[in-house]
């Protein structure tokens, strides 16, 4: 019989399918990504700041994984032993769980569960209620229930302070409903790793569509760009209401089916099988831009721990920026770039840099215009001295996406979506992200801060600040080939 853990439990929750091919054929389901062992990493790093609130608990430590229950229940028989951290319990029946804290009380315990998110979930409870189901299997009695998440207020100044760092939030009320389905959803998550075949892994078993979806897509590399799933910002229950229709392709969709803008928007193209435009609109967006023109964007990093002074957890501060400049009408265009290496606080010297090379006058074009901003307004939070130069160029920001937003120009080909990455293979074929080293602004940010901390050598940095030209340099030069685009089409 093989183990119940709690992560195969919110496995079960995500999908039946999953549970079984993580217990049965993990060869199946998609690798771990970079960016995903960063998240580890991360986990980690948080846990380690967690454990600092606790001076006083021991870390359970087994010479072997297996042994972890045996050497959990005799420290925990200790009666001078009031915390501990990784106590496990393993029941007769398989079920396994380990607690991040567990704490003593006059006849009970206390469960605490570190998390590296900035508030609780529902994951966090579902989590939380298996391991006290279990626990209390394994004889152990449960008193009250903790998240601890970072808190997102916290400003870092000077060594981490653990106390404000973290958040923690007493969840037994939100707990203990859960137990009963919790007990049963238990039950079938057993049922499942004892089936010979896997489930079903369409929809009607799917507890999280979000969280299924690549998964569903890595293990149907065929599945047709018409198939409803890439209906954007689909939500379960269209998806399963679309399947008892027997709706198979997006432009199947009947007219009468309850849609948002942006997904009737796309059905609409899909169906006609062309673009809508709207060139009179598109043309008098476009008046609004006054010369010289700016071609802004930033890279952006971020981390629960905070790196530096004055920076809050996952606060989205730039490392980089790219500027393509067309000082006016017809004139060549030119390009400016900064990019922050090693190890210092990066923020200052980007902020000198762009002051330089950002002139006063002139359309400052972007493409989602609230991360942008919301990044000078930071920077101005942090270097007052720039505040008023980041407060014009906000004054001064053009949303190029905005015009694809609006519905000004729609594709089949963009499957509903408005990113850049969608956008441009339409627009402008020949530029393309698919042979960049890096090719995505996530990868960008764990591949910085992997430098930032020093985890590089200087050859893989070397290379990386290469990359990172390159990238952040594509998605400034994307923008100016969608505008020439956009201007033939009003010409």
């Amino acid at each position: 019989m093989k183990w119940l853990t709690k992560s195969d439990y919110l496995k079960y929750l995500i999908h039946p399918a999953y549970l079984w091919l993580a217990k049965h054929d993990k060869d199946r389901l998609p690798a771990p990504s970079e960016n995903d062992q960063a998240r580890f990493t991360q986990g980690d790093e948080v846990e380690t700041y967690a454990r600092k609130l606790f001076p006083e608990a021991i870390l359970i430590e087994p010479p072997d994984f297996f042994d972890g229950p045996d050497v959990t229940a005799a420290t925990m028989n200790q009666g001078a032993i009031t915390s501990l951290f990784q106590a496990s319990v393993l029941t007769n029946d398989k079920l396994y769980a380990a607690a991040d804290v567990l704490i003593r009380t006059p006849d009970s315990w206390d469960l605490y569960e570190i998390k590296s998110g900035a508030k609780v979930t529902d994951s966090h409870l579902n989590d939380l209620a298996f391991q006290y189901l279990v626990f209390s299997k394994a004889g152990h009695t449960i008193n009250k229930c903790f998240v601890i998440h970072i808190n997102p207020r916290y400003v870092r100044q000077g060594q981490i302070d653990p106390d404000q760092l973290f958040i923690t939030e007493e969840v037994t009320d939100n707990v203990l409903p859960l137990l009963k389905q919790t007990a049963e959803g238990m039950v079938a998550a057993r049922k499942v790793i004892e089936n010979k075949s896997c489930p079903d892994d369409g929809f009607e078993l799917c507890g999280d569509l979000y969280a299924w979806r690549d998964i569903y897509r890595h293990l149907h590399p065929d599945l047709p760009t018409s198939h409803p799933l890439n209906l954007t910002r689909i939500k379960l229950a269209q998806l399963l209401k679309l399947q008892n229709l027997g709706i198979t392709t997006i432009p199947d969709i009947p007219k009468d089916f309850d849609l948002g803008p942006q997904q009737l928007a796309q059905v609409e193209v899909t169906r006609e099988g062309q673009p809508r435009l709207h060139p009179d609109k598109i043309a008098h967006e476009l008046t609004k831009l006054e010369y010289p023109l700016y071609f802004l964007d930033y890279e952006t990093f971020a981390s629960a721990i905070p790196m530096w002074d004055g920076v809050r957890p996952y606060q989205q501060l730039p490392f980089q920026y790219s500027l393509h400049v067309i000082p006016f009408k017809g004139a060549k265009l030119t390009h400016y770039e900064y990019l922050a290496q090693g190890s210092d606080y990066p923020i200052e010297q980007l902020l000198q840099h762009l002051s330089k090379d950002l002139g006063p006058d002139g359309s400052v074009i972007v493409w989602n215009k609230s991360f942008e901003m919301s990044c000078n307004d930071a920077m101005g939070v942090l270097h007052p001295q720039y505040k008023d130069l980041l407060e014009h160029i906000n004054s001064r920001v053009f949303d190029l996406m905005e015009i694809f937003a609006s519905g000004y120009y729609v594709h089949p080909d963009f499957m509903g979506s408005v990113s850049i990455k969608k956008v441009l293979p339409v627009l402008v074929p020949q530029l393309s992200y698919k042979n960049l080293a890096i090719g995505e602004g996530m990868t960008a940010q764990v591949q910085w801060m992997k430098d930032a901390r020093g985890l590089m050598s200087d050859e893989e940095a070397q290379a990386l600040y290469q990359h990172l030209i390159t990238y952040c340099g594509q998605d400034t030069l994307a923008m100016v080939r969608i505008f020439e685009v956009l201007q033939t089409i009003i010409s």
